[in-house]
Order: structure tokens, then C-alpha cells, then sequence
């Protein structure tokens, strides 16, 4: 699974689309790739900005999940911060907004 191109029909409501490079001292296109984010302010947050990336599936991410596998999630840069995962529907963004 890798951070995948935001379709403007997933664009979530209320936020602007931005591209998140790689930390300081990591190439571009290495090992931590780029990736398009949805960013916004959510009341609920206390205003703070919440990032939001569309991962894709990459060739044999579906048998892996099939047979019992789990999906992790990677915070680079040493600060663990609040996080959800979720599915969605193709072109139906359905993430709370407020």
C-alpha cells in the first residue's frame, strides 16, 4: 500500500490539496515517497490542521489482506500524533466534516 494521486472527485470537503515531501535528508522518489494530502481545520481538532492521504493497493496487497495480513501505519520523524485509517467509496469522500 502506498499514498496514491487524489482524484478531484475525493478531494474532501472543506480542504485544499497539497503535495507533502519526503523529511530533510531523504530523496525525493527514495524510500519515503511524496505524497498528495488533503489538509483542513476541523472544529472538532480544535482547529489544528488534519492531513488526510489516499493509499492505493500495490500488486499483492489484496491476497495479503485475503489470507489474515494487516495493514501498518509509519509516522516518520519520531512524533506519534492522533490518527484514524479508513476506507471509503470510490469518488464518495465520507469523512466527517464540521
Amino acid at each position: 500500500m502506498r499514498p496514491g494521486p487524489i482524484p478531484d472527485d475525493e478531494i474532501l470537503p472543506g480542504s485544499q490539496r497539497i503535495v507533502v515531501g519526503p523529511p530533510p535528508g531523504h530523496e525525493l522518489g527514495g524510500d519515503i515517497l511524496a505524497a498528495e494530502v488533503c489538509v483542513r481545520r476541523l472544529a472538532s481538532f480544535g482547529g489544528m490542521p488534519v492531513l488526510s492521504t489516499r493509499c492505493v493497493l500495490e500488486p499483492g496487497d489484496l491476497e495479503k489482506l485475503q489470507a489474515g495480513g494487516s495493514v501498518w501505519v509509519h509516522f516518520y520523524g519520531g512524533q506519534l500524533l492522533p490518527f484514524d485509517v479508513n476506507v471509503l467509496s470510490p469518488g464518495a469522500p465520507e469523512l466527517a466534516t464540521d
